[in-house]
């Protein structure tokens, strides 16, 4: 899945350009990839790029490295399109066996959407519909 961004740049002299700029999610896990899992956490770990620390539910998760020495650079979680925040809001909402995908967004492009909240990353959590 692509996404395109325009951005519009107005330079000083008057002229105009258009860029168009071409992002894709960073990481992206299906359905059809996954075996059984206890926690949210076992199926993050399989996903490429994500620092995970900890143990016994009180795991760290980075997708970058620090970005501020003040903020936290906990990634955004967002389950079913709603905000969750960190990831023990996530684990406690989310059944890892029902999860249809993730998607990790690491660069500035596709975060941009989600302000400073995103500045860490955002992990995009799509769960199955219940039958």
């Amino acid at each position: 899945m692509k996404i395109i961004h325009y951005l519009l740049v107005l330079v000083v002299s008057g002229i105009v350009l258009l860029r168009c700029v071409t992002t894709s999610p960073a990481y992206k896990a299906t359905e059809d990839s996954k075996p059984m899992y206890n926690e949210l956490v076992d199926y993050l770990r399989r996903v490429p790029g994500l620092q995970i620390t900890g143990a016994n539910g009180n795991y760290s998760i980075a997708v970058r490295g620090a970005v501020s020495l003040n903020a936290s650079s906990e990634p955004l979680f967002i389950v079913d399109n709603v905000q969750v925040g960190s990831y023990q809001s996530a684990a406690s909402l989310v059944d890892p066996n029902n999860i249809r995908s993730v998607e990790v967004l690491k660069d500035v492009a596709s975060t941009q959407p989600y302000g400073m909240r995103g500045a860490g990353g955002v992990i995009l959590i799509r769960t199955q519909k219940p039958k």
